[in-house]
């Protein structure tokens, strides 16, 4: 678990608490098979495209995180409101579940591109998007 309150790591029973740090961070995420993280996008995203499991749970109060979490679950990754009572079991059924769900994006730009043409209206007149 990276945490801002951890200056060195150190584990308490079978947790590791380990300092936040681009480099320790990239590292584990580089050789995790799973992460639990907020509703951003980098993050998700990344885990997605290398075919990380991956649990959400997006910070309260952030509109953003919230639609990306939504995103996220209509592609069927487990999201969670907050850690409650029922967060173990969530835990222990995410953690034996081989789903993993991962895209490749890395050549989508024609897709996407196509997508936003097909999907907005056209005006009759195309003048009307000169700059003059």
């Amino acid at each position: 678990m990276f945490c801002f309150e951890t200056k060195q790591p150190k584990s308490v029973n079978n947790i590791r608490f380990i300092p936040v740090n681009k480099t320790l961070f990239n590292n584990s995420f580089i050789h995790c098979t799973g992460l639990i993280t907020g509703g951003g996008f980098e993050t998700p995203a990344e885990a997605i495209h290398l075919g990380k499991k991956l649990m959400t749970i997006p910070i309260r109060g952030q509109y953003e995180q919230q639609c990306n979490a939504a995103a996220l679950t209509q592609l069927g990754i487990k999201k969670l409101a907050s850690i409650d009572n029922g967060f173990g079991d969530h835990l222990y059924a995410w953690m034996n579940s081989k789903k993993v769900i991962q895209m490749d994006y890395s050549n989508s730009i024609g897709d996407s591109l196509a997508y936003v043409f097909a999907n907005i209206p056209v005006r009759e007149n195309i003048e009307t998007y000169m700059i003059e």
